[in-house]
């Protein structure tokens, strides 16, 4: 029986196959799972991909360009940048006022910044485990982006 409607393939073949399509290269990783000798293919999403959604939504914005800080790929608002994505990580990492990172770090929901040992006290990185926020608090790092931006 195929493992994928349509599909003539299954096992490993077809996992190679599904893994390769740039319909589901976007998606996430392909995940090898056995169940009664049996393989399947299951796609998780991946950090990489979540931040690309979200990429995507705040590119929306006027003012809001793609580019990289330190080697991650990041956003910035008129030159400003608010918000990255460390791969090695798998998190989000966004500029906020140091009381809101203080916040979101006694939390839980987040991780101090400190690339090669040294902190970045606005900034703060989520996990994957607090995925739940990544929206909410990116658009709260563009909004500060924009009041900073302002002020300037």
């Amino acid at each position: 029986m195929p493992a994928w409607p349509g599909c003539h393939r299954t096992g490993d073949d077809f996992l190679d196959v599904l893994a390769s399509t740039s319909t589901w290269r976007g998606m996430g990783r392909v995940v090898r799972t056995g169940r009664r000798g049996r393989e399947q293919a299951v796609v998780d999403r991946t950090a990489g991909a979540l931040y690309e959604d979200i990429e995507d939504r705040l590119l929306a914005d006027r003012g809001v360009e793609r580019s990289t800080m330190m080697g991650f790929p990041c956003l910035r608002l008129r030159g400003r940048f608010f918000a990255s994505f460390d791969a090695q990580a798998d998190a989000l990492v966004i500029k906020l006022p140091r009381q809101r990172v203080r916040e979101l770090i006694g939390e839980g929901l987040g991780e101090p910044f400190a690339p090669a040992g040294r902190v970045f006290r606005e900034w703060v990185s989520l996990p994957i485990a607090s995925v739940d926020a990544w929206d909410q608090l990116a658009d709260e790092a563009r909004r500060f982006a924009r009041l900073h931006e302002s002020a300037s």
